[in-house]
């Protein structure tokens, strides 16, 4: 139990300067609260279906802190997504603004003034474009600014324009070229995204249906026919079996997530 409420403490108090590290994902108050909730109501209600026993159910509650952690990756891979599909299109203002005649730096900030429009002022990509803006007032490389995000977020689109900003840079090459051409290729890559995002969506689907269906067997006969599940509970041997089914059930969902997951 000590160790439960000091992983519950890590989750929700982040590391000051936090909102500028994308490794990790931190629940606000209110999400962890919830999000601990429908946790547990969840491991209960599989506990439930499969020992039918109170304590069991309690004995079991710190395996919500397993779900809490698979939803704070989601929510990790949802932000860098987001984030990308947001460089994408600050990439595309700055093409146009360095198209237009603007230097780099004015089409930068430009490019973060419509990206504040887009998204609002508490948008990752906003707070990030306003950064590099500022420390490249100071006389810092927007190059290096911009592999400083990719080496944060760890996003391979923004690694890619930072090296070949930096080469531009240091060459002399057509910087209005080098940035088209990558917002062109980011643009194309999100074009796949959500082409594959489409077409496994409704796969998706399924499987969670199929997550809920062996639970909703159990339950439907438990309502239906009392007494008829008995002999799998209250007695070790039936105890056996259902740990084995709940473990082949975990791996059934976990191996429909590796399946279903598509990296582009």
């Amino acid at each position: 139990m000590k160790k439960w409420i000091e992983r519950l403490r890590d989750i929700i108090n982040p590391p000051e300067g936090y909102i500028w590290e994308y490794d990790e994902y931190y629940f606000t108050k209110k999400e962890l609260f919830l999000s601990e909730m429908l946790s547990l109501l969840a491991v209960w209600f599989i506990a439930f279906c499969f020992y039918d026993n109170l304590i069991v159910c309690l004995v079991l509650s710190p395996a919500s802190l397993i779900i809490l952690e698979s939803q704070r990756k989601k929510k990790k891979h949802r932000r860098l997504g987001s984030l990308c599909l947001q460089f994408k299109d600050g990439i595309n203002f700055l093409s146009a603004g360095v198209n237009a005649g603007y230097s780099i730096e004015n089409a930068w900030k430009e490019s973060r003034k419509q990206l504040s429009e887009l998204y609002g002022e508490d948008a990752d990509i906003t707070r990030e474009f306003m950064y590099i803006e500022r420390k490249s007032s100071m006389n810092i490389p927007i190059g290096d600014l911009i592999l400083d995000l990719a080496d944060r977020t760890g996003i391979e689109d923004i690694r890619t324009f930072s090296e070949s900003f930096a080469v531009a840079k240091k060459s002399g090459g057509s910087m209005k070229s080098i940035i088209a051409a990558t917002s062109n290729t980011i643009s194309e890559k999100v074009e796949v995204m959500k082409e594959i995002e489409t077409m496994v969506a409704g796969k998706q689907m399924e499987q969670r249906i199929m997550t809920v269906v062996p639970l909703g067997i159990i339950c439907f006969v438990k309502l239906t026919s009392p007494g008829f599940l008995d002999v799998l509970y209250d007695n070790l041997i039936g105890n056996v079996i259902m740990s084995v089914c709940m473990v082949a059930y975990f791996a059934s969902i976990k191996l429909g997530e590796r399946i279903l997951s598509i990296e582009v």
